[in-house]
């Protein structure tokens, strides 16, 4: 089924977005109450993968899995777009934040900064195939020098962006996020570097000799790269953190029948006492829900991975 993108909560963008079949939301046992409610507090985001089973199943004992097309209609959605640098950095990194999940830390700015310019540099450097196919990063000798310079001042470079953003500089884009760290790099947070303050064997580099588009390219390709990263878990964030679970729902619980150990990568779920007093304190969980019981994740991931 289509939609208007405009369904979704996106603005001033006229395309047509797939929605899709299910939806899927992993979560404790300990909030099989809330569930039963059918509207949950805090939910921060919920994947259209159900490859999320895999990564996340095995820890815990219940998921929901939801159809598409009534949960879109419920909910104030937003889909993370994971190749384009643009939205991954905008309104301060709010997608990576998200991705890194980073919400509950209070410099994560400054963190997300410091892993573009470290981290992502790093994976550029060695050879990334996924960097080299999409070629943002022109072959110019003198790039390894600039990434190389970029890690060498990543903490003072990122201190600079977080104190920007705490004064109210706001990253919407790539140009955005480039202006700032081209700032930064002149600024007095990062020592100009002379052949005394470089690593032995190290050629320093100028602030002079800093390209300003050679630089947009690799910041550019290093969350390009990121996106990559997370591209598997097809995450939508909630904006107002409150799931809102459609009718037509269906409860995943993971059952312990005494076979726990056999999967030592899966939690032991819920024994047959447990659940029957989870049902006779939570009525709404039947009367709302198909629920299923499955023995694993292995089980559940067999029962759910043709849902598309």
């Amino acid at each position: 089924m289509r939609y208007l993108k405009s369904i979704l909560n996106f603005v001033n963008e006229d395309v047509n977005y797939d929605v899709p079949k299910w939806f899927y939301v992993v979560s404790k046992k300990d909030y099989l109450g809330k569930i039963g409610s059918m509207k949950l507090d805090g939910i921060q985001g919920i994947s259209s993968s159900v490859d999320i089973i895999n990564k996340w199943f095995d820890i815990r004992d219940v998921m929901i899995v939801m159809p598409g097309d009534e949960l879109i209609k419920m909910n104030n959605l937003q889909q993370i777009n994971y190749t384009d640098p643009d939205k991954l950095v905008s309104n301060n990194f709010k997608m990576i934040i998200r991705l890194k999940q980073l919400y509950n830390s209070e410099t994560p700015e400054k963190i997300i900064t410091h892993g573009i310019l470290q981290n992502s540099t790093a994976q550029i450097e060695n050879g990334s195939n996924y960097i080299k196919k999409h070629k943002f990063v022109e072959q110019q000798k003198d790039r390894y020098s600039l990434m190389t310079y970029l890690k060498r001042n990543s903490w003072s470079i990122s201190k600079y962006v977080y104190n920007q953003i705490k004064n109210g500089y706001v990253i919407n884009n790539m140009t955005d996020f480039n202006k700032v760290v081209y700032d930064g790099i002149n600024s007095d947070y990062v020592e100009e570097e002379t052949i005394s303050n470089v690593p032995y064997g190290r050629t320093p580099y100028a602030k002079k000799d800093i390209d300003y588009s050679q630089l947009e390219k690799i910041l550019k390709s290093c969350v390009y790269y990121i996106g990559n990263v997370f591209k598997k878990e097809s995450e939508w964030i909630i904006e107002d953190k409150i799931l809102r679970v459609p009718r037509g729902s269906k409860l995943v619980i993971k059952h312990d029948v005494g076979n726990y150990g056999k999967k030592r990568y899966d939690s032991p779920g819920l024994s047959s006492d447990k659940l029957e007093e989870v049902f006779n304190q939570y009525p709404d969980l039947r009367r709302n829900y198909e629920v299923i019981l499955v023995d694993n994740r292995d089980e559940a991931y067999d029962r759910f991975k043709n849902n598309i």
